[in-house]
């Protein structure tokens, strides 16, 4: 018998992943299509059939029930977008240029929708000498994580799924 308290998940930026990884070729033929699809969508078709090939592969493990596919449908930056007033203190962008990025999307998890305009880039663009670790741990530290999961919705729904795992083996869920 397999132990029910193990779990496994997946953390992948679709830009990095394989060409035949499952469901991006569903993306692929859907955006061909004409379909506009948001990052949240695209992510919850590559997430599903991941979890689907694994099923079907390690079907004796029950993964259905202990494996969390998460496919990061950004880079880390985009998270840094949360509160963009936090972002221009910490990083010294000024509050303008960085509504402006925001205005063009629904929230800050659409932003990367092009690997040429990726947030990390679009960070070093409006700020000379943006330094990704360190700027970035002090902003989301400042921010933090209660302001990125409200702006965040995937992003949350991730943890969330962790929560409802840390529940269920201690048997509150």
């Amino acid at each position: 018998m397999q132990p029910t308290h193990e779990h496994a998940e997946t953390s992948y930026e679709p830009f990095r992943i394989d060409a035949d990884w499952p469901g991006r070729a569903e993306v692929r033929q859907k955006i061909l299509s004409g379909n506009k699809l948001t990052a949240s969508h695209k992510a919850e078709i590559l997430e599903t059939e991941t979890l689907n090939e694994i099923v079907r592969s390690f079907s004796e493990c029950a993964p259905a029930k202990r494996f969390v596919p998460y496919i990061e449908m950004h880079e880390f930056e985009v998270l840094l977008f949360s509160d963009a007033h936090i972002l221009a203190e910490k990083t010294g962008i000024d509050i303008s240029r960085i509504k402006s990025v925001l205005k063009a999307y629904p929230n800050p998890e659409e932003i990367d929708d092009d690997p040429a305009k990726a947030p990390g880039k679009r960070l070093a663009t409006l700020r000379n000498g943006y330094r990704k670790v360190a700027m970035g741990k002090a902003v989301s530290e400042a921010i933090g994580i209660h302001a990125i999961r409200k702006q965040c919705p995937h992003f949350n729904n991730w943890l969330t799924k962790f929560e409802h795992l840390v529940g269920c083996a201690h048997g509150k869920a």
